[in-house]
């Protein structure tokens, strides 16, 4: 289904992988392979992601401090594939109003410790 609403959209195509078993099956039909909140600690599945040499999409987990989401996305990188890209799902406060505040990724503190390359 997912090739051939890419063939007759010609939109690219974003798909979560589950399994580290299927990476290559789903690297076939998809252009961008997204790592969902909650398996962005499942180390094996990134690194199977990463070898399908796709663009791999990191959603930050439910309760990920920023370290452990750019160390998850460390190992995107260290099997060869600099094709990271983070999605921020927005994070959990105390304030009652909102169930998701944005998150501060760009932050200059956070910029600083980032060993990735810069997104321009």
């Amino acid at each position: 289904m997912l090739d051939r609403a890419r063939r007759a959209t010609g939109l690219a195509v974003i798909t979560e992988l589950l399994s580290e078993n299927h990476a290559e099956m789903v690297a076939e039909y998809t252009d961008i392979i997204q790592i969902g909140a909650r398996n962005s600690q499942n180390f094996q599945l990134l690194i199977a992601a990463a070898r399908t040499g796709k663009p791999v999409l990191l959603k930050r987990g439910l309760s990920m401090k920023i370290e452990e989401w750019l160390l998850a996305g460390e190992y995107v990188l260290a099997n060869e594939n600099p094709n990271l890209m983070f999605c921020e799902r927005g994070i959990r406060t105390f304030e009652t109003l909102h169930a998701q505040h944005a998150g501060s990724l760009d932050h200059p503190h956070h910029q600083a410790r980032i060993a990735l390359p810069d997104r321009d």
